[in-house]
């Protein structure tokens, strides 16, 4: 009995440890392809009913090259998921990634959006497909975990009072963000949204945001 407690203990802390590496590998990894350092910034994965979206920000707000250092690497993982060049994940990760192989077949069926927000960037993905969805959740769900950036993996239930922003998908309080100005109006609809970075996008192609949550305009 006391030999194969012994043994699951070792089971145990030899799993440990090999997570450990991995992850120290994937941060490693992650700095060199990226091309700025996770100890100086911070990722959020989050899980929305049409998609997802990929956010980092620079924990030092005067650290400039951090953050444009983060707006280019994200603006041109936009670009290549758009493509359907998913080659980035597989050199940070370098495992199994739950959804990518469907994510690239689907690539026409998912828009990716990229938005500069306040001390970072961020991709906002989007999909009216299925299969898509349930592809681009997982893969999300696999980044918070090699990531560990505390995010639930999950989709978040709307509340009352609240709509999500027409360019990223993040929870926005209707009251707050019209007292601010934070909102659009387009085709007798207005999209609301969660900072001052978004309504250029929109502004830019509003066709393209045009099916994002929205309400009749005033």
């Amino acid at each position: 009995m006391k030999t194969l407690t012994l043994l699951i203990v070792a089971a145990i802390s030899l799993a440990a440890y090999s997570q450990q590496m991995h992850h120290q590998a994937v941060d490693s990894r992650g700095d060199h392809v990226m091309g700025f350092s996770h100890e100086l910034t911070t990722h959020h994965f989050k899980l929305y009913k049409d998609g997802g979206a990929i956010e980092v920000t620079v924990d030092d707000k005067s650290d400039t090259g951090q953050r444009d250092a983060i707006r280019t690497h994200l603006k041109k993982v936009a670009k290549d998921f758009a493509a359907g060049d998913l080659t980035m994940p597989m050199l940070i990760h370098n495992t199994n990634i739950p959804g990518l192989e469907t994510m690239k077949r689907l690539h026409a069926k998912i828009a990716y959006t990229y938005a500069e927000i306040p001390d970072g960037g961020s991709v906002r993905i989007r999909t009216h497909n299925t299969e898509a969805l349930k592809a681009i959740h997982s893969f999300l769900q696999l980044q918070i975990s090699d990531h560990r950036t505390g995010d639930p993996g999950r989709v978040e239930a709307s509340k009352s009072g609240w709509i999500t922003c027409a360019v990223m998908g993040n929870p926005v309080n209707i009251a707050e963000a019209t007292k601010k100005g934070l909102y659009a109006d387009y085709n007798g609809n207005r999209y609301f949204f969660c900072c001052g970075g978004c309504p250029d996008s929109f502004k830019a192609n509003p066709k393209k945001f045009a099916t994002a949550p929205h309400i009749k305009t005033p």
